[in-house]
């Protein structure tokens, strides 16, 4: 489990972190105990990661993301094409946002509006919609040369989401990043700084 600290949760995270941009507008400590607390309490994954892909906060980073897929130069590809259709489905104007990658995992974001303009978003996953093909995902270790017994070990750590938990997550999700922006634009107006809505 990731440490409380927001650089020490981060030290195995798949992005860069976020500049001091971030701060104008959120407590880093604060909102990393918010975040921890929810990722321990549903056993899932999390993060606020500005537009740029660089992450401000996050907890649970799952280990077949970390040490497999994006160890791997062709399924770091299929991450990153994921990441793009969560981040076009928010920009087309969606409160929240889901996908399943190809290589068989699930996502889910929503957006921070700040002063109308989108500054991030809430990211949660990775995790499953339904118990595991273990012959899919086998397949799949062969084919990438993943050593299968610790690929399938790290899989067995996704977390297993049903139908009904998805959407009570998928509230706090949109809750959330309208809490995230509402204390952003407290911090923005104390620092003086404004935000003109993007066209």
């Amino acid at each position: 489990m990731p440490e409380s600290t927001s650089r020490n949760a981060l030290s195995n995270n798949p992005y860069e972190i976020a500049e001091d941009i971030m701060e104008n507008f959120f407590d880093r400590r604060q909102m990393q105990t918010l975040l921890q607390n929810f990722c321990d309490a549903v056993e899932i994954g999390a993060a606020i990661i500005d537009r740029n892909g660089k992450v401000f906060i996050g907890a649970r980073w799952q280990r077949i993301c970390t040490e497999f897929h994006r160890a791997h130069p062709d399924t770091l590809g299929k991450c990153i094409e994921s990441e793009s259709i969560l981040a076009a489905n928010i920009k087309a104007g969606q409160s929240y946002s889901i996908h399943t990658c190809p290589l068989g995992l699930t996502d889910a974001a929503s957006p921070i509006i700040i002063g109308g303009r989108h500054i991030g978003k809430v990211f949660v996953g990775q995790f499953l919609l339904h118990p595991p093909d273990m012959d899919y995902f086998c397949t799949q270790a062969d084919k990438y040369s993943f050593d299968v017994p610790d690929y399938l070990l790290a899989l067995l750590d996704v977390p297993i989401v049903c139908e009904k938990k998805l959407w009570s997550i998928l509230g706090f999700l949109k809750g959330f990043a309208e809490l995230a922006a509402e204390i952003g634009t407290e911090h923005a107006a104390v620092a003086g700084c404004h935000y003109e809505p993007e066209n």
